[in-house]
């Protein structure tokens, strides 16, 4: 387990509204709370439900019902544990969090070492391209024009031509061979007799993630250069680890983010240099997906970001097979969607090499929609006069229509799909019927557990105003102790509450979700302190309800006290009639000292 006094010091660095604002740069100020439209993949809105309190330190979404602290929100968005998310923020806020802490030690311990590897990997590559052995390759950039600062930003380095140079190169800095197996920088060799570098003569590429964290490698094939005995793809890359998937990374995504929201744009293009090329010509919010194969998983981190996506395709053949390939996976996502043609069949560097960055930024911000750069593609090869052939261009926009589950967008494209190629709005849409059932949405309103439909309403009361204003938390838990309340879930938030009161003599909202441990309890604390009315004062309206709760107690043990009574007086004991009666008596008293308190 993570030390709790190291998350508490990390939540307490952490600014949840900074963090959150990273991924929602709509985040608007309303009063004591910050709102916007919910940014969680799987919940479409158009009305604002998500809202950050900074006071509290959580947020809550009162749409899909999603609620939590800071570290929650990581969770998330990155898809990523618990222990995870306080490291990555750890790591931003300069807070060490002890290794081998929140994963089973062994999982832990392994993927530290494996994050090494490559960190000295792409070290060891750095050097060598500084060293003589890179005059080849730094020549080979150089022609290609890019600058040294770039070559420094992106950690660009080169894998020596020869068999064992990392081999030799890792133990030296404590790094093991079968580590760097795992990670896929060398291989056993058939005979058993040792290892070999993977990597030999190629331009090595870091693959960094979001927290910029080694996690894997592209090595490109360099003309007289690299070792033809191994593979003679003009990429390679690292294989699939437990650091590293492949369908989960976008390259350059880490340098890229800040300057993604600032513009709430996002370019997708091809290649490494081509994000490379970009981001030294000043246009940063660039990047690429692993290979060429697109994938659902880069669509949802796309979909993450909250920014229009502009895909980037060279202007030939294949760039309009890569568009038809990618533009379903994009809009099952419900993106804002746009498609950037470059000239004279370029591809992004040389558009930028060439012509300049204004260039490749016009291009960018002329991006056409998708059914304008579709029709504009498949009539151009195709003689839009026949029939038939409008008929099949038709037929090929309407299969990217169903997998909308935007109704209203969906509605909007076969409005200009019709206008387009002159045909009836009526026509256009039974032929889509015609085609395929109408796609289902992919995001439906969560319904949210209702753990609290029986609940006791005054342990409700109570828990709401214990998690609200902690000053009247003690005094609650010190007249209603957490054992008491008999909803397993209230029972323990506020067993949870009741510990770091005790622990601190106070305690916050957004520590108490780091103490519970569980996202439906995060969410009901959350729920609770969101439903408490706002009292002109807290302690007398704790007293209100907990006097309430004393006289039904009261009037309970009363109940109890007047059945034995009966009994007793059926089975003739007088000494057990003499003992209830005095017990009633007493709760009649108690009862009437609550009643007057309460009028007070």
């Amino acid at each position: 387990m993570i030390p709790n006094e190291v998350i508490l010091q990390i939540q307490n660095a952490a600014d949840i509204v900074e963090i959150i604002r990273e991924y929602v740069p709509d985040l608007k100020r309303a009063g004591r709370e910050f709102v916007a439209l919910c940014p969680f993949p799987d919940h479409n809105e158009k009305t604002p439900s998500f809202k950050v309190n900074p006071e509290k330190r959580i947020f809550k979404c009162f749409g899909c019902g999603k609620a939590g602290n800071v570290f929650r929100f990581l969770q998330y968005m990155e898809g990523i544990s618990f222990p995870e998310s306080v490291r990555v923020l750890g790591r931003r806020y300069g807070i060490r969090v002890p290794e081998g802490t929140g994963r089973s030690k062994d999982e832990s311990d392994r993927m530290t070492r494996l994050y090494e590897a490559n960190e000295v990997a792409a070290d060891f590559f750095c050097r060598v391209l500084d060293s003589g052995a890179g005059d080849v390759p730094r020549a080979y950039l150089e022609k290609r024009g890019l600058k040294e600062d770039t070559l420094k930003t992106f950690r660009i380095g080169f894998a020596p031509n020869e068999w064992d140079g990392l081999v030799r190169y890792a133990p030296d800095r404590k790094v093991s061979l079968r580590d760097l197996e795992t990670v896929g920088l060398v291989k056993m060799r058939k005979s058993g007799g040792g290892y070999y570098d993977y990597f030999r003569g190629r331009l090595m590429f870091p693959i960094l993630d979001t927290f910029n964290r080694v996690v894997a490698f592209g090595g490109r094939f360099l003309e007289g250069v690299t070792d033809e005995r191994g593979s003679t793809g003009k990429y390679i890359n690292s294989p699939e680890s437990l650091i590293f998937s492949k369908s989960r990374v976008l390259y350059g995504l880490n340098l890229a983010r800040t300057h993604i929201t600032a513009a709430r744009t996002v370019a997708v293009v091809e290649g490494y240099t081509d994000v490379m090329k970009a981001h030294e010509a000043g246009v940063k919010n660039v990047v690429a997906a692993m290979g060429t194969a697109f994938t659902p998983n880069h669509a949802r981190t796309l979909k993450r970001l909250e920014s229009k996506v502009v895909l980037v395709f060279d202007a030939d053949e294949a760039g309009l097979i890569a568009a038809r390939r990618t533009l379903p996976l994009l809009l099952k996502e419900d993106m804002d969607l746009a498609v950037a043609r470059l000239p004279g069949g370029k591809d992004p560097f040389d558009v930028i090499r060439e012509d300049g960055a204004d260039a490749f930024q016009g291009a960018i911000d002329a991006a056409s929609d998708v059914i304008t750069f579709l029709a504009d593609a498949l009539g151009s090869s195709t003689d839009l006069n026949s029939p038939d052939a409008r008929s099949r261009v038709i037929d090929q926009l309407l299969e990217l229509v169903a997998v909308i589950p935007n109704h209203v967008r969906r509605d909007l494209w076969l409005t200009s799909i019709a206008s387009r190629f002159e045909v009836s709005e009526d026509a256009v849409r039974k032929r889509l019927g015609d085609l395929t059932k109408p796609a289902r949405p992919s995001s439906e309103r969560v319904k949210q557990p209702e753990p609290l439909k029986d609940a006791d309403p005054l342990e409700v009361a109570l828990l709401e105003l214990a998690l609200v204003e902690p000053g009247v938390a003690a005094g609650i838990f010190e007249t209603v102790p957490p054992a008491n309340f008999k909803n397993a879930d209230l029972h323990r938030i506020a067993e949870a509450a009741n510990g770091l009161l005790e622990e601190s003599g106070d305690f916050r909202l957004d520590e108490l979700t780091v103490s519970l441990e569980d996202e439906q309890l995060e969410n009901i604390a959350i729920d609770l302190a969101g439903s408490c009315p706002d009292h002109s004062d807290f302690e007398a309206a704790a007293e209100m309800v907990l006097r309430s709760y004393l006289i039904r107690e009261n009037e309970e043990k009363y109940s109890k006290a007047r059945l034995k009574h009966r009994e007793a007086l059926l089975n003739g004991d007088k000494r057990a009639i003499e003992e209830t009666l005095r017990i009633m008596e007493e709760l009649k008293h108690e009862k009437e000292r609550l009643r007057k308190r309460l009028d007070k």
